[in-house]
């Protein structure tokens, strides 16, 4: 099975993982609490080879890093 190379978005404060791969629409693939891009690895190399994916570690999760020490939905929404 092919890999996928995680990329970040470096930002003052965060800096967030994610793998892309594919093409066609765009499709963002959000874990749920305590997981991380890596669930979707089988999903996007198999089940959604006409979209362009990307899994994003959300803050605080799998790669991604921040300085918070609390976090919430609001700043995960603004992140994606």
């Amino acid at each position: 099975m092919s890999s996928l190379k995680t990329k970040y978005l470096e930002f003052p404060d965060i800096k967030i993982a994610y793998h892309e791969h594919g093409e066609g629409p765009n499709l963002i693939l959000l874990h749920g609490n305590s997981g991380s891009k890596f669930l979707f690895k089988n999903y996007q190399l198999k089940h959604f080879k006409d979209f362009h994916t990307f899994a994003i570690d959300s803050r605080g999760h799998g790669q991604s890093r921040s300085v918070d020490d609390r976090y919430s939905i609001e700043q995960y929404s603004c992140d994606v």
